[in-house]
């Protein structure tokens, strides 16, 4: 298992020195491809390495649902770039079901990211518990706009 362990972070080191190099020289195919292999690696090693004891149980899951639900949209979008960009034709039929299945996952990821605060704030004052998860709320609702209220919010660019 130890292996398993050491070849996984250095595919985790490798996809990310990948997406930093793919962003910097601007090689948008390279980063189409690397955003499904990313979270495809989030996914795997939260499912098989991540330990939160038996009373975060429900929240390991919830989380890995919602790599596995963000790696199936980064496949939809995968598909979805290359026809845009490379085939020419406007965006494909399935963008209201990558728009769902994203916010899906964002939304579970925002669950269990509350579930996980429930349990390691039982000691702080409710007052700082609402702040935070206001400043969460607000990401997410921020990620939300950037998504499916902004012009042109499939195209994955960093430098355009």
């Amino acid at each position: 298992m130890k292996n398993h362990r050491e070849l996984l972070i250095f595919l985790i080191i490798t996809v990310s020195l990948i997406a930093l190099g793919a962003a910097f020289f601007n090689l948008q195919v390279i980063n189409i491809i690397v955003k499904p292999a990313a979270t495809l690696l989030a996914w795997f090693s939260m499912w098989n390495y991540a330990s939160f004891g038996d009373s975060n149980r429900k929240v390991k899951k919830i989380i890995s649902f919602a790599f596995l639900a963000w790696f199936i949209v980064d496949l939809f979008i995968m598909t979805g770039e290359f026809y845009h960009r490379y085939i020419g034709g406007g965006f494909p039929p399935s963008i209201a079901l990558e728009m769902g299945l994203y916010s899906i996952s964002r939304l579970l990821i925002v669950i269990a990211v509350v579930g996980l605060y429930r349990y390691i704030t039982r000691r702080i004052s409710f007052f700082q518990v609402m702040a935070d998860i206001i400043t969460l709320v607000s990401c997410v609702i921020l990620t939300l706009w950037l998504v499916f209220f902004r012009a042109y919010g499939m195209e994955y660019t960093f430098f355009n």
